[in-house]
């Protein structure tokens, strides 16, 4: 199952990262760009296709917060630089794969190449933590078989590695130094709860590069910060006969939506509350299947989850399902009209920071990042510059919103052959 590029299940995922964007970046949103001016209202009232149906739903309540409490002063201030690691083996280019994830403290996750196989598979890497300050926290080295993927926190960052049996180990790293390493079986996805530990799909079937069938009976397991498993429930044989393979997406109700693989192209929701017995499960009607990109996912108020899903495999750009509910649901207007990009909550939930770029699906004749009220109202567009030692104008398309409401930029720049700048904006939509 996809997860957004790679598929963490398989051998050649290279770095799946169970939720986020296939470099790592916490992809918010389910598409890479934007198709055209968004509508600056909060939806007309509710669109229909051909059928009478509605394709979207207007957002009638009034915004949280206004536009002058949601909008940074523009243009911004200058970013906080800092100097990242140097160059960390022939095989890992500068300042690649970048932060994968910005938590609750200010500080970004890095997952670094460290040397390749001779499929030029990462075999050895290092998880980092950057500080707005230019402190740097380094994990020892970590040997890995032919995949692994990355897993934002809420304190610190994580990865999963796996030995030569697709047996997988969650390293955690937190801004003190201190290395967790917690043995997660064969895990397939993770993603961090929103009041701190980790819910992670283990088992299903893969295969190996030496061409070994591996299975193991799924299960969804929760643990607290500490690494105890609060619950572990297994996918009975009476929802999926032989689950392949599980995405896992929590939200703020502590309650947890599990995609599990029927076979190479059908899917079934299979929502568990909070003490991990499952509430409710439900066919997606093509819209999600094995093949597509399904997540990342973000989550909107009342616990609801929304997916972008890419035009390559339906008409719709995004859906919503309900908090307990497997069916799906048609998007608020002002999402509707925002296909394509990437969204993240800010100010404490009050709004919501939409990046627009370029897709293969056509271009918008405008990319960045827009401000947008809860109701769905545009606030109007952040402008910055950038870049060393020569600023211009920066490029916010590819930036992203950490868990502290920092705004970084997802690809860090080459000041020099052997060194990495890290530009931020610490806290600026907190």
């Amino acid at each position: 199952m996809d997860a957004g590029v790679s598929e963490p299940g398989t051998p050649d995922s290279g770095g799946s990262d169970a939720g986020t964007g296939g470099s790592g970046e916490p992809d918010a949103g389910g598409g890479d760009g934007g198709c055209g001016e968004p509508d600056a209202g909060g939806g007309d009232g509710g669109s229909t296709s051909d059928g009478g149906v509605p394709t979207c739903r207007p957002t009638p309540e009034p915004p949280v917060a206004s536009c002058e409490e949601l909008l940074p002063p523009r243009p911004l201030d200058p970013p906080h630089r800092s100097l990242g690691p140097p160059l960390a083996s022939p095989a890992d280019p500068v300042c690649m794969p970048g932060p994968f994830g910005g938590d609750r403290d200010g500080v970004l996750g890095v997952m670094r190449t460290l040397d390749q196989d001779q499929n030029r598979r990462v075999s050895q890497l290092e998880l980092d933590l950057l500080s707005p300050d230019g402190g740097l926290v380094r994990s020892p080295p970590q040997s890995t078989t032919a995949f692994f993927f990355t897993v934002p926190l809420a304190h610190g960052a994580g990865v999963v590695r796996f030995d030569g049996d697709a047996q997988g180990t969650l390293l955690t790293l937190d801004g003190t130094g201190a290395l967790s390493e917690r043995a997660v079986g064969m895990a397939r996805s993770a993603a961090a709860m929103p009041d701190g530990g980790t819910v992670i799909a283990e088992g299903g079937t893969l295969y190996t590069l030496d061409g070994r069938k591996l299975t193991e009976p799924l299960r969804i397991t929760r643990r607290d910060e500490s690494g105890s498993i609060l619950w572990s429930t297994p996918i009975p044989t009476s929802i999926v006969a032989e689950p392949s393979d599980a995405q896992v997406y929590p939200n703020g109700a502590g309650h947890v939506m599990a995609v599990v693989a029927v076979d190479a192209f059908q899917v079934r929701v299979v929502w568990l509350d909070e003490q991990g017995r499952i509430a409710s499960t439900g066919e997606t009607q093509g819209i999600f299947s094995s093949r597509a990109a399904i997540g990342p996912s973000f989550e909107l108020p009342g616990g609801s989850l929304a997916f972008g899903i890419s035009p390559a495999h339906s008409i719709r750009g995004w859906v919503i399902v309900h908090d307990l509910d497997p069916q799906l649901d048609v998007p608020p207007c002002w999402l509707d009209q925002r296909r394509e990009t990437r969204v993240f909550s800010i100010r404490g939930g009050r709004g919501w920071a939409v990046f627009h770029g370029t897709t293969f699906a056509g271009t918008e004749t405008r990319t960045g990042l827009e401000i947008v009220t809860s109701s769905g109202e545009s606030c109007g567009w952040v402008e910055a510059s950038c870049g060393d030692p020569t600023p211009g104008a920066c490029d916010l398309s590819a930036a992203s919103v950490g868990l502290d409401g920092t705004l970084y930029l997802d690809g860090i720049s080459k000041r020099d052959p052997q060194e990495c700048l890290i530009e931020s904006w610490p806290a600026l939509l907190q």
